[in-house]
């Protein structure tokens, strides 16, 4: 046989495996990317319901905050500044996981205003409530509460490898409405 052929066989397959070898982690890096990609979505699309709400606890009422636990927050506030005081909750329900993806961490959160419910199933994998007092040290009484904190973190629907992309957010509210 040959000397020439063989070593040329060997290295056009080297060369082919590598070839694949980079083909396939480009795959990898896309899904990885992309995942990623949707859960920055996933976070984009909450945080601004959630920042227009927030900012506007106790707005145009006396009162304010109604409950306050970690997973959940009722307010009164004129929301649309139109003289008609609303009752808006939040709620994050971990009773059941969301069935419409893949990822078994995501549960539904759910805005409420004036009894009118919007699930919203985003990938949202991680919703906490925190509240501070005017001395800014946890409080869970709520004429003591004058911020609000939220961390969020939701996760892209389909697994990459062994993994969730996860994107997160985190944000106090400070009210002036609360700071009476």
């Amino acid at each position: 046989m040959n000397l020439s052929l063989v070593s040329s066989f060997v290295i056009g397959s080297i060369i082919l495996f590598s070839l694949v070898k980079v083909n396939l982690r480009l795959a990898k890096n896309s899904a990885d990317s992309m995942n990623d990609q949707v859960a920055k979505v996933h976070v984009n699309d909450v945080t601004p319901i959630v920042n227009y709400d927030f900012r506007k606890i106790g707005y145009g009422t006396t009162g304010g905050i109604t409950k306050a636990t970690s997973s959940e927050i009722s307010f009164k506030s004129d929301l649309n500044d139109d003289g008609v005081v609303d009752q808006v909750a939040w709620k994050y329900d971990t009773s059941q996981p969301v069935t419409g993806t893949p990822n078994p961490n995501d549960y539904t959160l759910i805005r409420t205003v004036n009894g009118n419910s919007t699930p919203i199933e985003l990938g949202v994998t991680k919703f906490v409530l925190t509240y501070y007092n005017d001395q800014d040290q946890p409080t869970t009484v709520l004429n003591d509460i004058r911020k609000v904190k939220v961390k969020m973190i939701c996760e892209s629907f389909v697994k990459v490898g062994d993994d969730y992309m996860a994107a997160s957010w985190e944000k106090g509210f400070v009210p002036l409405s609360i700071n009476k």
